[in-house]
């Protein structure tokens, strides 16, 4: 995408303040510029995004201080439109999928920033839907299987649920 087809405004979800109600939709969102954007940073044309427990809770308390107003969501799939000078890793028009980091959020709209350590280059074989849902899931999944490693013996059978 040339980058004065990316449009300045956007609709999102957007996560006006916290506690009680604490998402309105837009539809006149700002959109972050090629030029706005900070080392190691792309911007993505979003195509999916997941829905995890953490983006409620972060929307009732803002545990992580998240500058608001934001946009929320983490795991995302989408297509690069832009990258920050100092990104070589990824290229514009690469589809991605991964979890952005807490603080950047951002799946919940059309073009959001992401943070480049934290996605990768999507498979021919894998749907913009099944990147979105793999990030926190399966950093959960992972993390868990780290912390009973040491406990489990040769031919263990383990139940992810999920």
């Amino acid at each position: 995408m040339c980058t004065s087809q990316i449009p300045t405004k956007q609709r999102a979800l957007v996560w006006e303040n916290v506690g009680d109600k604490p998402f309105e939709f837009s539809t006149n969102a700002p959109v972050k510029q090629p030029n706005e954007l900070k080392n190691n940073q792309a911007l993505v044309q979003v195509f999916a995004s997941g829905l995890n427990p953490l983006d409620s809770k972060l929307g009732s308390s803002n545990w992580a201080h998240v500058e608001l107003p934001g946009v929320p969501g983490i795991d995302i799939s989408g297509k690069i439109v832009a990258v920050a000078n100092d990104v070589t890793d990824f290229k514009i028009g690469d589809e991605i999928f991964g979890s952005n980091t807490v603080k950047l959020c951002g799946a919940f709209q059309e073009y959001a920033v992401i943070n480049t350590d934290y996605f990768i280059k999507k498979p021919q074989g894998v749907t913009h839907e099944q990147g979105a849902a793999l990030g926190l899931s399966y950093l959960c999944a992972f993390d868990g299987l780290h912390h009973v490693q040491d406990k489990l013996k040769a031919g263990a059978t383990i139940f992810v649920p999920g």
